[in-house]
């Protein structure tokens, strides 16, 4: 099974939290009250983050962390490899380097092109992305809710 580690599932979740908000500087407190991770794992990913250029820190008393660019440039790739470091589905596949543990492999250009292929997806998919399927999420939401309490409003 092919999997993101769970550090780089909640960072995915950090950076989209902070995108809905894109120009704002947040505390690693705040994050931690907006998404309930422990302090210490989001100061973990807060420094992956920014030492990888994903966001960018701010020192001091108003200091924080804001995205490092806008939400239509930074993707899934970015963000995942800034926690986990390269996508490799084998370890032949990381650095496209030639390190197949066994002699004369005859998957190694396989995975290589594998690889290639899911991290180019990755790499298009951008963070704006989510940010505009959970908008329009919550107007489908919206308009339920709204129907809903049109129709209790009236006697329904």
């Amino acid at each position: 099974m092919l999997r993101v580690s769970k550090l780089a599932d909640y960072g995915v979740m950090i950076v989209v939290r902070m995108a809905k908000d894109p120009m704002r500087l947040y505390s690693a407190t705040e994050l931690v009250e907006l998404t309930r991770l422990n302090l210490p794992t989001v100061r973990k990913i807060l420094k992956l983050l920014s030492v990888n250029g994903v966001l960018k820190a701010k020192r001091g008393v108003e200091g924080g962390y804001v995205l490092s660019k806008a939400i239509n440039s930074i993707s899934m790739v970015e963000i995942i490899e800034a926690i986990d470091g390269p996508i490799a589905f084998t370890e032949c596949c990381v650095d496209d380097a030639h390190k197949c543990l066994t002699i004369n492999c005859q998957m190694h250009s396989h995975w290589r092109i594998i690889n290639q292929k899911v991290k180019g997806a990755l790499s298009h998919f951008m963070l704006s992305e989510l940010i505009n399927n959970d908008k329009i999420k919550d107007n489908q939401e919206n308009k339920k809710s709204g129907y809903k309490q049109e129709i209790n409003h009236y006697g329904g």
